[in-house]
């Protein structure tokens, strides 16, 4: 699902990580909003299995402990 360039703000909602994002394909890009805050810990298991582009936000604080040890090889951080 692309939810870029769509002028959201505030923190990453941590419900969101329950939902099935662009179907079989598993995609979320919140790509170029005004998104705020870190990376809530519910949303451990939505990294695993999604593809997520959440760059040219304002998030801040560093990244989860978990980040490294859940996210596949090939995942771009950049």
């Amino acid at each position: 699902m692309d939810l870029s360039l769509n002028q959201l703000q505030g923190s990453l909602p941590a419900i969101w990580a329950n939902a099935t994002w662009g179907g079989a394909r598993r995609v979320l890009s919140l790509a170029h909003n005004n998104l705020t805050s870190s990376i809530p810990s519910a949303w451990r298991p939505l990294l695993v299995n999604t593809s997520v582009d959440l760059s040219y936000n304002q998030l801040n604080g560093s990244l989860p402990w978990w980040t490294f040890d859940t996210l596949p090889a090939n995942t771009s951080l950049g």
